[in-house]
This record gives C-alpha cells, sequence and structure tokens, in this order.
C-alpha cells in the first residue's frame, strides 16, 4: 500500500471552492493492472476532492470502506474517471452532505452510502443498472432521488429507513423490486410503477403506512 504525495491540478473553480481543504497524502492507495484503487482516506477535511490520477495512473476504484465513519467529512466530489463505488466505501460519514456521482460510475456496491444520515437528495447516473443493495440504508434525512434510467432492479434494504423520503420516480427500466427496498420509508406517501415491473418481493413497502402504490398491470 502507498501513499498518495503528489499535487493534482485543480480547474480555477475548484480552486476557489476547495484551496487548502485536501491534502494529497490523505490517500491511502493500490495498483491494479495499472489502475489505481482508493482504499482510505486519513485526512480530516470536510471537503474532499478525490484525484483523477496518481503517479500518471488513473484512479478507477474507490475500495470497500475507503471513507467509512469519516464523520467529518461533508462534500465529496468523485472523478469522471472511477468506474466503481465499493462496498461501505461511505458508510456512517454522518455529516455527509452533498457527493458527486459522474457518470463514469457503473457499479455502487452494498451498503455503500448506508447511514449517510445527513444526506438530502443524490443523483444515480444513467451508467448504474445494477440493484444498489442496502445502499443508501438508514439515510434519514434523504428527501429527493434522481434514479437512473438504466437502473433494473431496486435491490434489497436499497432505501430502508428512508424516513425523510417522500417521493420516488421509477424509470420503465426496473423490472423488479426486492425486499425491504422502501421498507420504513414512513414519509412516502405515493409511488407510480411502471408497466416494466414484473415482480415487487414481499416486504418491499414494509412499514411505510400511508403510502398508496399505482401500477399499470397486475404485478406478481
Amino acid at each position: 500500500m502507498r501513499t498518495f504525495t503528489t499535487l493534482y491540478p485543480l480547474s480555477d473553480n475548484e480552486k476557489k471552492n476547495f484551496v487548502g481543504k485536501t491534502n494529497g497524502k490523505d490517500f491511502q492507495y493500490e495498483v491494479i493492472n495499472d489502475n489505481i484503487v482508493i482504499t482510505k482516506y486519513t485526512g480530516n477535511n470536510k471537503k474532499v476532492i478525490i484525484p483523477e490520477t496518481i503517479d500518471c495512473m488513473v484512479v478507477t476504484v474507490i475500495n470497500d470502506f475507503a471513507f467509512e465513519h469519516c464523520q467529518f467529512l461533508t462534500e465529496v466530489i468523485i472523478p469522471d474517471t472511477v468506474t466503481t463505488i465499493g462496498e461501505f466505501s461511505f458508510s456512517y460519514c454522518t455529516a455527509l452532505q452533498n457527493i458527486v456521482i459522474p457518470e463514469s460510475v457503473m457499479k455502487i456496491e452494498t451498503g455503500a452510502f448506508m447511514d449517510c444520515s445527513s444526506l438530502v437528495s443524490i443523483t444515480i447516473p444513467n451508467s448504474v443498472t445494477g440493484g444498489l443493495y442496502g445502499v443508501f440504508s438508514g439515510c434519514s434525512s434523504l428527501v429527493r432521488v434522481n434514479l437512473s434510467q438504466h437502473l433494473v432492479e431496486i435491490g434489497y434494504s436499497a432505501f430502508e429507513n428512508c424516513r425523510a423520503l417522500r417521493e420516488v420516480v421509477i424509470p420503465d427500466s426496473v423490472q423488479m423490486i426486492r425486499s425491504w427496498a422502501f421498507a420504513g420509508c414512513s414519509s412516502l406517501r405515493k409511488i407510480s410503477l411502471p408497466e416494466s415491473i414484473d415482480k415487487i418481493d414481499d416486504e418491499a413497502f414494509a412499514d411505510c403506512t400511508d403510502i398508496v402504490v399505482y401500477t399499470q398491470k397486475d404485478i406478481v
């Protein structure tokens, strides 16, 4: 494992907002197939820009648990070189309010943003097709979600206990909603399901006591 010590270039706008707030040496990483995998953030900055390159190699993965329990973190910018956000990579970042996920990201693994209790809104880029298993579970302040237009399923516990979530637009790419996907979303009052959905698991909307689900066809 190595520590990133090379400063990286920022745009003028980024310099204005972030200069002096992210220390390059605070990233640990591994090299896999000539690409960089960020394994750990060891700093204590509130706002962090993850670099596009380290030692002339492209950053492509934020590894499992890389930012876990960074409870001081309020904002993160992920570069458009990253393709994978690993399991529980930002879990329990309880002060995190804003994170930009670029279109380059194709996989957001299990529990990546679990219990980010200050996160208010999120946009899942159209490059993501996977199920978001437990990805936003426990994000109790989450109000707005923009889902990928190519999402195939909404996975187990994807938005479980997102108690502030009021409305979700399900894209017509989604075919399945898994158990506990929206369980405990007590502020969710209505949801419209597109004709593309073939299956809704038991307990998908458990403890959503006032919800009205609109469907366009009979669903198993």
